[in-house]
């Protein structure tokens, strides 16, 4: 299986502005090709084969999840169907999500170490909720959240950006 790794700043669009393209033929290569590259706020942005996303975002990123570094280890954390949000290995998470191409969006700025434990701290306290989206069609806010909910609420919710 091969991927392309796409690797940008942050406050870039996808399609606009990528640094480097890096072609991987396994997970485990992409893990390592990926690990020196992230830090503590890094996004990731993937393709897939939602039709409702696609039809609802007007996109074609269909799925975002957020990086912790601990011990220069990467974990990535998201939301999905059938499971709610989850924390992973970067390896495991690229294995569960197969993208075929994965943008990698960096902080502008790094985020110092208030902010990053603040960001840890938020994402392991959702840790088990809910996937959801339900109330996006009822506007009853619910216990569930989807992806791009979830990551910025956790962004949101450290001062990192402000959410409405």
């Amino acid at each position: 299986m091969n991927f392309l790794l796409v690797l940008a700043l942050a406050g870039a669009s996808p399609a606009s502005s990528p640094l480097e393209n890096v072609q991987v033929a396994s997970f485990g290569e992409a893990a390592r090709e990926l690990r020196s590259k992230l830090q503590t706020g890094t996004l990731l942005v993937s393709q897939g084969d939602c039709l409702a996303v696609r039809v609802y975002t007007q996109s074609s990123f269909t799925h975002v999840a957020a990086v912790v570094m601990r011990n220069d280890r990467p974990f990535v954390y998201d939301s999905i169907n059938g499971a709610g949000v989850r924390c992973q290995t970067l390896q495991n998470y690229l294995r569960t999500q197969s993208p075929d191409e994965l943008h990698v969006f960096q902080p502008v700025r790094p985020l110092n170490s208030n902010q990053q434990k603040k960001l840890a701290g938020w994402l392991d306290n959702q840790l088990g909720r809910p996937y959801a989206v339900a109330h996006h069609i009822s506007g009853d806010r619910g216990d569930g959240v989807h992806c791009a909910e979830y990551v910025s609420e956790a962004l949101g919710n450290c001062g990192l950006i402000k959410v409405k």
